[in-house]
């Protein structure tokens, strides 16, 4: 992260925006949701990633579990009412920050959180409304950044250095295996891949079941 942290900072705005379009704006398909609830899904697709935005909204529309964005969902949001949708989206992602390691990152956290799913409700319904939002906050008086990246260990360059040099060795030794020992390699990195597709459902199971309406929060219903 030390390296990366003045990359980004020195990074040209238009990279930046391209970054946002391309990784979350086009993930949640924003140009396709109705005003205000494209900003709500926008916002929680960039701080949790735009799967976790998706299964929160298809839970909330009592639509099935998943975390792809397609027509019928695009239909349903339309249908829906946006006030109540943003309204239900924000209250979702409050309780989720509150659950995340069991409270302990909103413990030191929760106020800036808290704060800026607040003033993005305020923003969304107001877009709605066509009434004039609330000014942004004024980020300049942050005075310094909210984490700190110290230079990487003498650790890192060790580790290459004898991967470089594991690496080699295992070349040579490859070489001379016989057709039996590369093709039980084989069945071994396809157990491994088949392993990671059976952990990768586990994951999508485990992220649907935790997307819960919190209480008092009233579920969106599509309209017929």
């Amino acid at each position: 992260m030390s390296a990366w942290a003045p990359i980004v900072k020195a990074m040209p705005r238009s990279d930046a925006e391209e970054i946002y379009r391309r990784k979350y704006a086009v993930a949640v398909r924003f140009d396709q949701l109705p005003s205000g609830v494209d900003v709500v899904m926008f916002d929680y697709g960039v701080n949790s990633g735009p799967a976790r935005a998706i299964r929160v909204v298809r839970r909330l529309l009592n639509l099935p579990a998943g975390s792809v964005l397609d027509t019928a969902t695009i239909t349903a949001i339309q249908k829906s009412n946006a006030t109540s949708l943003i309204r239900a989206i924000n209250a979702e992602r409050l309780s989720f920050m509150r659950s995340i390691r069991k409270g302990a990152m909103w413990a030191k956290f929760g106020r800036g959180w808290k704060s800026r799913v607040d003033d993005l409700t305020q923003y969304a319904v107001a877009i709605v409304n066509k009434t004039t939002p609330a000014p942004a906050p004024d980020l300049s008086t942050v005075p310094t950044p909210k984490a700190r990246h110290e230079a990487p260990g003498a650790g890192a360059n060790t580790a290459g250095t004898t991967t470089t040099t594991v690496g080699a060795a295992g070349g040579a030794y490859v070489a001379g295996v016989n057709v039996w020992v590369i093709l039980a390699i084989i069945a071994v990195f396809a157990g491994l891949g088949y392993a990671y597709y059976l952990w990768k459902k586990r994951v999508a199971r485990l992220a649907d079941e935790t997307v819960t309406v919190p209480p008092g929060t009233v579920v969106v219903q599509r309209a017929v």
